[in-house]
């Protein structure tokens, strides 16, 4: 007959479990640029000036909310109405625009 085998004096724990790394937050594709100009969300007459919240969200007229990175990346690449561009920068206020540190 099969015996059974005597219990361990030692404790058996799990072994510990890997969390998940964070990874960054991946932009969605965008579709070829309809070919405006490239317009900068923060300040359409200074290109030096970028967003540095990058997870605060615009919302656009008529349009759904998007986070101020993917935004900015839309400006960048064409997707903003020239006729619009000198506007957007009254939308961007949640995405802490800021230009370089001064020397």
């Amino acid at each position: 007959f099969p015996t059974t085998p005597a219990p361990s004096p030692f404790p058996t724990t799990p072994a510990p479990s890997m969390a998940p790394v964070p990874t960054a937050p991946v932009l969605p594709p965008i579709p070829p640029s309809p070919g405006f100009p490239p317009c900068n969300i923060c300040d359409p007459n200074d290109v030096t000036v970028r967003v540095t919240n990058p997870t605060g969200v615009v919302t656009p007229p008529n349009e759904d909310p998007v986070s101020c990175a993917s935004f900015q990346r839309a400006g960048d690449e064409g997707f903003i109405e020239e006729a619009f561009c000198p506007t957007v920068s009254a939308l961007a206020t949640m995405c802490a625009c800021q230009g370089p540190p001064t020397p």
